[in-house]
């Protein structure tokens, strides 16, 4: 049920796009991965986008460590998301490196895709912090998502954290959330608590290693105090 492929190339194109077209017509392959590839031409995109669509039974598609070389060819995978008919469950895409572009069509599939349940973003990396905020600031009230891990990312989490708390305090469907590793900065990660503080969709949610003050305690007690709450799961761990 499931393929896994990792630092494989090809160096014919064709090979490429034969296999992928292999997993599209597969009726029992669910999970598909290609990991630390190089995508270098827009074909390979756009090979992504129609296994997304024409794959009856594929659930859950692993990118992690892709280098989208041109940027045409994480626009043209992204076409496949943003198609109606995307029946697409989990999406990974630990460790991209998040450009301009790529953090503008993630906006677009975070506000559009209805069929994405998981989505994990760990250790993505970016040459400005604005593209990862376009991300994380649609995590509000147009976003389908269930499941966001975020971990460890190659960033400052600091400049994204507190807009990402305004997006989370009238997101009503985000139910797991994974900052594991995400070193903050105590008035930022304050001001991430008291901004989300009118979520009511978490369930589980991981702060390992987010450095934890005691000022960060006192919010997050706060937060927890409140009576309507659905969260059942808190990892304050290693803080």
């Amino acid at each position: 049920e499931s393929l896994c492929l990792i630092k494989v190339s090809f160096d014919d194109g064709q090979d490429f796009k034969r296999l992928v077209e292999a997993v599209s017509f597969n009726q029992k392959i669910r999970q598909f991965s290609v990991q630390s590839a190089d995508f270098d031409e827009d074909y390979h995109g756009k090979t992504m986008a129609r296994c997304i669509l024409e794959s009856r039974s594929l659930k859950e598609l692993d990118l992690s460590y892709v280098t989208f070389e041109d940027p045409k060819s994480f626009y043209e995978m992204a076409n496949g998301l943003l198609n109606e008919r995307c029946r697409l469950g989990a999406l990974k895409l630990r460790g991209i490196a998040f450009g301009q572009l790529e953090g503008k069509v993630m906006q677009f599939i975070l506000m559009r895709n209805k069929s994405l349940q998981t989505l994990d973003l760990s250790q993505c990396s970016t040459d400005s912090p604005e593209n990862l905020e376009n991300v994380f600031c649609k995590f509000d009230q147009f976003c389908n998502v269930r499941t966001l891990v975020a971990e460890n990312l190659n960033a400052d989490f600091n400049y994204i954290v507190e807009i990402f708390g305004e997006a989370l305090g009238v997101n009503t469907k985000l139910e797991g959330l994974s900052l594991k590793e995400n070193k903050l900065k105590q008035t930022q990660y304050c001001n991430f608590w008291e901004l989300m503080a009118e979520n009511r969709s978490l369930r589980k949610v991981n702060v390992a290693k987010t450095e934890v003050t005691d000022k960060v305690c006192t919010k997050i007690s706060a937060y927890l105090q409140q009576p309507d709450l659905r969260l059942h799961d808190l990892n304050l761990s290693r803080n």
